[in-house]
């Protein structure tokens, strides 16, 4: 009950490669047994997995607000903004 769709409703993608962090774009995936409207597939969230620590964080979306915690993290020379760290 955190407000996430079933596993099998959300589609990744790899969005962006670095060296050092792959970005994903999580998607919800609309069909019979998921909802939803088959012709659209919205947006989630973005997660950033950081391929040499394992680490994944979330990255926010325009719904998300400032009290979510908001933080900058550098990878590879580049600011993320992320909310917090997933497991």
């Amino acid at each position: 009950g955190d407000g996430w769709p079933k596993s099998e409703c959300v589609s990744a993608y790899a969005a962006e490669k670095y060296p050092l962090v792959i970005i994903f774009e999580l998607h919800e995936v609309h069909n019979e047994s998921c909802g939803g409207d088959p012709q659209t597939s919205p947006r989630i969230t973005s997660v950033i997995v950081n391929v040499k620590t394992g680490e994944v964080y979330d990255q926010p979306t325009l719904i998300d607000t400032v009290d979510q915690g908001w933080k900058i993290i550098e990878i590879e020379g580049k600011d993320y903004q992320v909310t917090k760290k997933l497991r």
